[in-house]
């Protein structure tokens, strides 16, 4: 149901903020991915409070199931760009430290490919055709019967 509804961008904010300062529940992750995959546009404090939710569990010995590791995509995909340089490198270690064969190295992908916080966005490099009108060939109309 969460997923169908919409949701004011702060109320989700103050949601995932405090999803991340609970304990570790596969409900939590579950929930967070949730709101993640709705792409609202995040306060820096919600970015860096899901950072040191997910580097938390580099000291975690348990190996972690993979609707953790989904949510931690979901969150480098969609904010990875918001993401500081410092915990950007704590995001590298805590994937060498909980590594999920199918889901890490699309997490490492992500955030190599990311740019830096308060960096321009890249060019575009797809670039438009341009029709002139005048050389478009006739269109012929048929007539009504």
């Amino acid at each position: 149901m969460l997923k169908r509804v919409s949701l004011p961008a702060l109320h989700a904010a103050a949601a995932l903020l405090r999803l991340a300062s609970l304990p570790y529940a596969g409900t939590t992750s579950f929930f967070v991915r949730v709101l993640l995959d709705k792409r609202y546009a995040l306060p820096y404090r919600v970015v860096d409070g899901l950072v040191d939710h997910f580097t938390s569990f580099r000291a975690d010995a348990r190996q972690l199931p993979v609707v953790w590791h989904q949510s931690l995509l979901c969150f480098v995909q969609r904010y990875g760009h918001e993401v500081r340089d410092e915990d950007r490198e704590g995001l590298k270690a805590l994937c060498r430290v909980q590594y999920h064969h199918a889901v890490t190295p699309e997490v490492q992908r992500a955030l190599a490919a990311a740019p830096r916080r308060g960096a321009a966005p890249p060019p575009a490099t797809a670039l438009r055709a341009v029709e002139d009108p005048g050389k478009l060939p006739p269109v012929e109309l048929m007539e009504d019967d």
